[in-house]
């Protein structure tokens, strides 16, 4: 019993200075989860988000472009970014256009068919650019198809049509060598078809669509 308990004290006294020779290793070199988490991890935080901040780019969402009357259009947009705008521009042939603001949201009212551009700027100088193509105003007049009329018993007839706000068929009219309105004497809206009387001396048509646009043409010397 004697030399038992002997060797079972020299074993323990044996364990634990071997775990207090790791401890005392632990306490002069760091462990590498400690180095980890108190110097590695933040300088890749820090470092990340300074990168994050340089590049970051704010992001332009376009709606879709309405008009209501083909006199105006409405373009509408959302700016998206991490950090706040610095700058918003909105031009068109590089004059500015008007904006109104409502949180991220923005909406230019614009007149002319044509290019927009349209520049945001965040805080670190990155800069997102969109070009919006308006094409949906009239700003054209209707169209008379002059060489398919037709002159038969002193009664013409053709067509006419417009491919955006439509023909105001309330407002066509025509003056005759006297210098006399005359009114069709035949409209089919659905066909853009119209017939007017038209004796010697020829006829002088307007047509116009329902914004205004005009286009004003002369019936003379037309075969039967």
């Amino acid at each position: 019993m004697v030399k038992y308990r002997s060797n079972y004290e020299h074993t323990y006294k044996r364990a634990k200075n071997a775990d207090l020779y790791k401890l005392d290793e632990r306490k002069k070199h760091p462990h590498f989860l400690t180095f980890v988490l108190k110097y590695v991890l933040p300088y890749l935080i820090i470092n990340t988000l300074i990168f994050l901040f340089v590049i970051a780019t704010p992001k332009i969402i376009m709606n879709e472009t309405e008009t209501d009357d083909y006199v105006l259009s409405d373009i509408s947009f959302t700016v998206e970014s991490y950090l706040p705008i610095q700058n918003v521009s909105v031009t068109s042939n590089d004059i500015p256009l008007d904006y109104t603001k409502n949180g991220s949201k923005y909406q230019v009212k614009v007149e002319n068919n044509g290019s927009i551009r349209i520049d945001v700027t965040s805080i670190n100088n990155m800069t997102s650019t969109q070009f919006v193509s308006i094409n949906i105003l009239d700003d054209t007049a209707p169209v008379i198809d002059v060489e398919n009329a037709l002159l038969v018993a002193d009664t013409l007839t053709f067509t006419v049509s417009d491919t955006q706000s439509g023909i105001d068929y309330n407002k066509i009219y025509a003056t005759d060598a006297n210098g006399e309105q005359i009114q069709p004497l035949f409209v089919d809206q659905l066909a853009g078809t119209l017939q007017f009387s038209m004796k010697s001396g020829g006829i002088t048509v307007s047509i116009a669509d329902i914004i205004g646009n005009t286009t004003t043409t002369s019936f003379g010397n037309i075969k039967n």
